[in-house]
């Protein structure tokens, strides 16, 4: 396993855990949006490095994202992290229109 990429991949390891096994919520709320913005980072990495290199990681490389994926998925799902798709969904429950908008005179 490439060392770069084990050493990073234990460091999102170990703050997911360390979230999974406290309370975010004592946490101050700048603290806590700190913590979101971390993780949605550990996420779009994640799909980085799985789309760009996926033909040379090892089996246990993908395991490990993987497990680090499901991980992601568990805290986000505890804290209910802020979801700008389905805010969107609320705010346009048919879609967004791409029409214009007759207001124009």
């Amino acid at each position: 396993m490439n060392t770069a990429l084990k050493m990073k991949l234990e460091e999102m390891n170990r703050r997911l855990n360390e979230a999974l096994d406290t309370d975010l919520f004592e946490e101050s709320e700048s603290e806590f949006n700190e913590f979101q913005a971390e993780v949605d980072s550990f996420e779009k990495e994640l799909e980085e490095i799985s789309e760009f290199r996926q033909d040379h990681l090892q089996l246990s490389e993908l395991k490990k994202i993987g497990a680090i994926q499901k991980k992601i998925r568990q805290v986000k799902n505890g804290y209910n992290f802020y979801d700008p798709e389905y805010e969107r969904s609320v705010m346009f429950p048919n879609g967004e229109d791409e029409e214009e908008d007759d207001f124009f005179i």
